[in-house]
């Protein structure tokens, strides 16, 4: 890339100085008369009316800026500050796309129902056993026969509801317990002192994925086989 600058600039030269500068403000190196002495004369001129450090480079030939300091931080603050919005807006917008995305997502098909298979005794604190051949229906597989619980596969609210039968002339308690067995969301309770007797209770509740939700018995407690236990996904929130 290179320097030119008009011949033309405000400074008095020799006439033989002028003769190197053709019609369109450029130097021209093989002009007739155009000496050494007039041709150093020119550079040194040049080199000591302009300030390099004002130079805007383009593809063709410099021009001077005319701006200056503060006026060029001024214009560098404007800049930032509407890259800043941009930045601004644009993270906004992902956030939006990211909550229509999540909104777009099909909700999750669970559904269970487990009924007791036989009669049971259980001291307290242990949970009801729901084993697998007491399913009786199981959507999403959130229900585990192994540990005889509910495993929340996504976040949400859920419905649950569970009623207990007690052996004749007996009496049986339980609790609709979530995670450790300590968080109790719900009680159970069914006595008759000659003859079978159910109690039930239902709850809707709010969980995180992974939490767990089971039946656990409340003292000793004596359970028929029509005890059962049912829940489902009812909405994100």
């Amino acid at each position: 890339m290179s320097l030119r600058v008009p011949c033309d600039a405000n400074a008095t030269l020799s006439n033989r100085a002028d003769d190197c500068c053709g019609s369109n403000g450029n130097r021209k190196e093989t002009a007739t008369g155009c000496t050494a002495t007039a041709r150093r004369k020119y550079v040194i001129y040049v080199h000591r009316t302009i300030d390099f450090r004002n130079i805007v480079w383009t593809d063709r030939a410099p021009r001077i800026s005319t701006c200056s300091h503060d006026e060029y931080v001024t214009s560098l603050q404007s800049s930032l500050y509407e890259l800043t919005d941009t930045v601004r807006n644009q993270a906004a917008e992902v956030q939006r796309l990211k909550s229509e995305l999540e909104d777009a997502k099909p909700l999750p098909n669970v559904a269970f129902t487990v009924r007791l298979g036989k009669e049971v005794t259980l001291s307290a604190n242990e949970t009801l056993p729901f084993d697998s051949s007491d399913i009786i229906t199981n959507i999403g597989n959130a229900y585990n026969s192994s540990d005889s619980k509910f495993h929340c596969p996504q976040s949400g609210l859920y419905y649950f509801h569970s009623m207990i039968c007690s052996q004749k002339s007996s009496k049986a308690r339980a609790l609709i317990v979530r995670n450790n067995g300590t968080d109790i969301i719900g009680f159970l309770y069914a006595e008759d002192q000659s003859n079978y007797d159910c109690g039930g209770n239902g709850v809707v509740e709010k969980l995180d994925k992974g939490d767990t939700v089971w039946i656990m018995s409340f003292f000793t407690s004596h359970f028929d086989t029509n005890s059962f236990f049912t829940g489902m996904y009812l909405s994100k929130e």
